[in-house]
């Protein structure tokens, strides 16, 4: 009678069988999660310029409605002044040393846009002329702002448009 062997382990073959598949699985798996950490930075700094393109685009519209009459429309330097609700001169422009949105009265100076934000373009044109405009054609892009060794795909750009009418005028 023939004496049976018993196998007790893995041969050579069945392990380098077994790393392989699991080093496909590992791979696959890295993948998807580098996926969905990149998809999740680039929905949150769309979030965060969406809302705050948003703000400032309705912070703007509103003052502008509601000014009394208009001091200066420079469509050139893209800057606009008018006499608000309150009385004082307000003035809407782009701060270029810091690249943010600015809203500056005797009663209020402040941004319109948060500082880890930056304004690339900026532009105010005004209707049917400087001199007496009617209608305000607003139009200004947000990107965030130092965001160094980000993949472009994570620094989105979103612009945003809109015509405003005086109301007083």
């Amino acid at each position: 009678m023939q004496k049976k062997l018993s196998k007790h382990g893995y041969s050579l073959i069945e392990l380098t069988i077994v790393v392989g598949l699991v080093s496909l699985l590992a791979v696959a798996v890295s993948a998807i999660v580098l996926s969905t950490i990149v998809s999740s930075s680039r929905i949150k700094n769309l979030v965060l310029i969406r809302q705050s393109g948003d703000y400032a685009q309705g912070q703007i519209q509103t003052i502008v409605r509601n000014a009394k009459s208009v001091s200066s429309c420079d469509s050139t330097n893209d800057s606009l002044s008018f006499i608000g609700p309150d009385g004082y001169t307000t003035t809407i422009s782009l701060d270029t040393d810091v690249s943010r949105i600015a809203s500056v009265s005797a009663a209020y100076a402040g941004y319109l846009t948060p500082a880890d934000l930056e304004i690339p373009s900026f532009n105010i044109t005004c209707s049917p002329n400087d001199s007496a405009p009617e209608l305000v054609y607003l139009d200004f892009s947000i990107k965030k702002a130092n965001n160094d060794g980000a993949r472009s795909s994570e620094d989105p750009v979103l612009s945003f448009k809109s015509a405003i009418q005086f109301r007083n005028n």
